[in-house]
């Protein structure tokens, strides 16, 4: 029988962490809705390879924030151990990153990150901030800062990138 999932927000600079050695995150829900510097973290220290981050919604995920500040709307692996990290990956109908939401991967040591899979069935809207001046922008991106950046695969019907939205490894 198919199950009907409810929606999940986080909001308000809420934080979903699992760090050191191992630790994965899996959110299922209809909608998906991160915003106001809420996200969803792992950083991964250990020897190990490290878990996934997993979004799974039978409708809309969106990562936004209403102002800039330091800390944006997220999903984000970070890698600071000798071992790599798991991936980062998002299943929905739509995915909209805006106003400087972000999903990454960051490595910090030779451990490395693992790939960001992004399979939406209808389309991604990556939309930066709407001038010029704020330097935040919306990505989709693998950092290879000390250690290796990963692949990132996508698959979906359309994809749209305005106002300094961007996606790069």
């Amino acid at each position: 029988a198919d199950s009907e999932f409810n929606d999940i927000e986080l909001l308000q600079r809420s934080l979903v962490q699992a760090s050191d050695d191992g630790g994965s995150i899996y959110l299922r829900g209809h909608t998906i809705d991160i915003v106001d510097s809420s996200g969803l973290f792992i950083q991964h220290t250990g020897s190990q390879t490290g878990g996934n981050l997993t979004l799974n919604a039978s409708d809309t995920i969106t990562f936004s924030q209403n102002q800039a500040t330091d800390f944006n709307a997220r999903a984000e692996i970070q890698a600071f151990g000798t071992g790599q990290t798991g991936e980062l990956k998002v299943f929905a109908n739509q995915l909209r990153l805006e106003n400087g939401g972000l999903v990454q991967t960051s490595s910090y040591s030779s451990g490395g990150v693992g790939a960001i899979q992004i399979n939406v069935a209808e389309s991604i809207d990556i939309i930066g901030f709407p001038n010029d001046l704020t330097p935040e922008i919306s990505r989709i991106s693998s950092n290879g800062i000390q250690g290796s950046s990963s692949d990132i695969f996508i698959s979906t019907s359309r994809l749209n990138l305005r106002n300094a939205g961007n996606i790069y490894t």
